[in-house]
C-alpha cells in the first residue's frame, strides 16, 4: 500500500528524498530538498541567533505554530 505524501510534512521531504536516492538522484539533492524545507518552514537561524530579543507575539507564534516552550525568566 502506497502512502500518500503531504508537502507541508517533514517525514514526506524526507521519504521523498529518499525515494529520490533510490531513482539515482545524488545524496546533495536529496541533503537540498531536505534542509530547504527545514529552511522555510521551521526558525529561521537568524532568529536563534537572537532568541532573546523575540517579542511575545512572535514567542506565541512559534509556540502554537511549532509547539515550542520558552523558559521565561526575569532579568
Amino acid at each position: 500500500m502506497k502512502k500518500i505524501l503531504n508537502d507541508n510534512d517533514l517525514n514526506s521531504v524526507v521519504m521523498r528524498a529518499i525515494n529520490g536516492l533510490e531513482a539515482g538522484e545524488t545524496k546533495q539533492e536529496a541533503v537540498q530538498a531536505i534542509t530547504s524545507f527545514v529552511k522555510n518552514n521551521y526558525i529561521k537561524g537568524t532568529v536563534l541567533g537572537d532568541i532573546g530579543n523575540l517579542s511575545l507575539e512572535e514567542a506565541m507564534f512559534y509556540h502554537e505554530a511549532y509547539g515550542t516552550e520558552f523558559d521565561i525568566r526575569n532579568g
